[in-house]
């Protein structure tokens, strides 16, 4: 808010509100005035603050867990808060599916209570990304509720790095035709076939060490997609009981007019993403 009219030789006033939730740390925010004066139409104000939250959560504010297919991995945290002494849980609840979360100990420290929190993420993950809350239930009336998040990524027997792949096409350079690479990961493994659901997309599948790392090109040999970006994927079938089918989500860009010098050097060196130098020199 602020005055609109200010008269002769007089002040005004400026207020600037700055809506603090969801951030933590340093904030700096800025705004600008304009008015008719004519030796400064414009000035610019900025409010820099430090965000504490009200509740605390330690070592920190989330939970990120890489684990294979088929494990059970565990997480404990602190949680408490520097401004309401008679901070109580009431309440945990996980909104993740095979993952719970309990308080396992309270105790007060410097004027506060403190809880540590366990956070179990069980061994039926299904394989891929996962993320969500455990919801935590709190005696504040001004925030009754805190959302610990939680997420990562369950490995199956079969990785693939990098997990998804981007195409940029320019008609400009070799005729718009580009390519990209897929490392292959697993113990014991074959894969059988590869398909995708777009037509002209052409793979080929370079055995690196045999049963255990493979490396996957697929290239487009060019012209317009039907959408741009064109989403396909690409269906790596294999030998493994648990993981039979590895998706690939693969994006085509196609790009009109003049070249792009930097393009063909992202073109040509695409062909070694995702491989280590030992794979090279294995090649």
């Amino acid at each position: 808010s602020f005055d609109r009219v200010i008269p002769p030789g007089k002040e005004g006033r400026v207020t600037l509100k700055v809506r603090t939730r969801g951030y933590r740390g340093n904030i700096l925010k800025g705004a600008t005035v304009v008015s008719n004066d004519p030796k400064f139409p414009k000035k610019f104000l900025r409010v820099s603050a430090i965000v504490q939250p009200v509740i605390l959560c330690s070592p920190v504010p989330y939970i990120y867990v890489n684990k294979p297919y088929g494990k059970g991995r565990a997480r404990t945290l602190v949680l408490w808060s520097p401004f309401y002494p008679n901070f109580k849980i009431t309440q945990v609840k996980s909104l993740v599916t095979h993952v719970s979360a309990k308080i396992i100990r309270q105790w007060r420290e410097k004027g506060s209570n403190h809880y540590n929190l366990k956070v179990v993420l069980g061994r039926g993950m299904a394989i891929g990304k996962f993320k969500g809350v455990v919801r935590i239930s709190t005696n504040l009336k001004k925030f009754p509720i805190y959302n610990l998040r939680v997420m990562g990524f369950v490995e199956g027997p079969v990785r693939v790095f990098p997990d998804q792949g981007v195409l940029f096409s320019d008609p400009s350079i070799l005729g718009g035709m580009v390519a990209t690479g897929f490392g292959i990961y697993g113990k014991d493994v074959k894969i059988l076939k590869v398909s995708t659901d777009a037509k002209g997309l052409k793979e080929q599948v370079i055995p690196v060490l045999t049963g255990e790392k493979y490396y996957l090109v697929v290239i487009w040999p060019g012209g317009i997609v039907p959408f741009n970006p064109y989403n396909v994927t690409v269906h790596v079938y294999t030998n493994n009981s648990i993981e039979p089918v590895v998706q690939i989500p693969l994006k085509i860009y196609t790009r009109k007019g003049e070249g792009n010098p930097d393009l063909h050097g992202l073109v040509t060196g695409s062909l070694l993403t995702g491989m280590t130098s030992r794979d090279r020199e294995n090649r």
